[in-house]
């Protein structure tokens, strides 16, 4: 059983290292995990929660978000960028909105933690209904910036 969350938190560390430090373009430009939205480069994450359930209580991660709550099952993840510079946004406030099957929608905010050191923003989600693709609607503020950039992602459960 150890095996296996060893497993899934390498599989994490290398995803997340992929996802939020220094992209090659070649990479960023085939993902349908990242846009850019009005100068700004949003990075897109979604792991399962099971991973978190590997740590002990004293490991950071366990304690996130409040701990993981009862029937959680994927952790939304975003990082986003200055397009221009490539310097990481760290006053952001997002929310993001999953859409599953007929009338099924969760909205929660995504909370700032920090990877390594590097600000990233995210929260724990059901993820329901019995088909496997869902849609992520991120609500993006940023502090400067005239109006909320909103984006939509299709994410689906393999």
């Amino acid at each position: 059983m150890k095996t296996k969350y060893i497993f899934y938190y390498s599989i994490t560390v290398v995803m997340i290292s992929v996802l939020m430090f220094n992209v090659p373009q070649s990479l960023a430009a085939r993902s349908s995990l990242k846009q850019t939205v009005e100068g700004v480069d949003i990075f897109l994450g979604v792991l399962p929660a099971e991973i978190v359930r590997g740590h002990s209580k004293k490991h950071p991660e366990s304690r996130m978000h409040g701990g993981l709550p009862a029937g959680s099952r994927y952790h939304i993840l975003v990082a986003i960028f200055d397009s221009k510079t490539g310097e990481r946004i760290k006053d952001a406030t997002i929310s993001a909105k999953v859409i599953g099957t007929a009338a099924v929608e969760i909205t929660k905010d995504l909370e700032p933690m920090s990877i390594a050191g590097a600000r990233s923003y995210g929260n724990y989600f059901k993820m329901l209904g019995q088909i496997p693709q869902h849609l992520i609607v991120l609500e993006v503020t940023i502090p400067g910036k005239k109006r909320t950039i909103r984006t939509t992602f299709e994410w689906a459960r393999t």
